[in-house]
């Protein structure tokens, strides 16, 4: 799942693109976990060092605002999606290889 970002370089966390892109980003972090889990909150504040629930996320980052330079989301399950996608394409042409072998 390709994510738009562009999001995190608003400066008027007002605007709707914002607040689209902090759901968005919700719904990804979120994707593989149950209600009531937390996640690491990538706010100015936080800094991905404390837990926290959706609601209290969703909060921080309208508030606060996103960690610009935080682009990979590799403490949101981003960098697992992409190595899972990736190995599944490898054993798919690694069994097209043995059969044209």
């Amino acid at each position: 799942m390709e994510l738009n970002k562009s999001w995190m370089q608003i400066t008027y966390r007002t605007k709707p693109l914002y607040e689209k892109g902090v759901l968005d980003f919700i719904e990804f972090a979120f994707i593989d976990l149950g209600e009531g889990e937390l996640i690491r909150c990538p706010c100015k504040k936080c800094n991905n060092n404390l837990f926290q629930s959706k609601r209290i996320i969703y909060e921080h980052l309208i508030t606060m605002g996103i960690k610009r330079d935080y682009v990979i989301w590799d403490l949101h399950v981003e960098v697992a999606k992409k190595c899972d996608e990736d190995e599944h394409n490898q054993n798919f042409n690694d069994g097209i290889q043995s059969l044209l072998s």
